[in-house]
């Protein structure tokens, strides 16, 4: 995550979809690996799982980052209140955000078995495409089309947002039949 959000600051976009890509094809080959030796019995088997998949992950991106992360540390009192005076009204929206993605294991842990949220969390992976595709729009569309709304150009907007919406749907369509 880390590494992550410099490489958005730094619009290196690619190093982004490395990490992730790294992420997802490691849980999914482990998750398969597992369902296919008949060993996923626990919810531990699926931590187990996914803890390697975020080292690895982690790995990719300090890799990618090398050269990009200063080691130390100092303390700029009023860099720090800014970024508090940010934080706090972004706290809200990432809590949320946080008990959204996470709510849903709760309520199966609380229904049925560990084995369960096991299950759903190696199924869950393979919807992951659909965050490759939300982090593509944050990452350039919604910046485009902020842009093009600043400069008052309207009729490039709506050309963009239609072909947006026209490769979404060719996008899109043919991965929800896929899972389907």
């Amino acid at each position: 995550q880390f590494t992550n959000e410099i490489f958005r600051a730094s619009y290196n976009i690619k190093a982004i979809f490395l990490t992730d890509l790294v992420l997802v094809c490691v849980n999914a080959l482990m998750v398969g690996a597992l369902i296919y030796t008949r060993q996923l019995d626990s919810a531990y088997d699926m931590l187990r799982t996914m803890t390697i998949a975020y080292a690895a992950s982690s790995a990719a991106g300090v890799m990618l980052a090398l050269r990009q992360i200063e080691f130390g540390f100092r303390c700029d009192r009023k860099l720090m209140a800014r970024m508090f005076d940010f934080g706090k009204y972004t706290m809200g929206s990432g809590a949320s955000s946080l008990v959204y993605e996470r709510a849903d294991n709760f309520i199966i842990a609380a229904y049925l078995d560990p084995a369960a949220v096991a299950l759903f969390n190696a199924a869950r992976n393979f919807l992951r495409v659909f965050d490759f595709y939300r982090q593509g729009l944050a990452l350039i569309a919604f910046p485009a089309f902020a842009r093009l709304h600043s400069e008052r150009r309207q009729q490039d907007l709506r050309a963009l947002y239609e072909k947006g919406i026209f490769f979404s749907n060719l996008l899109l369509v043919p991965v929800v039949l896929a899972l389907i």
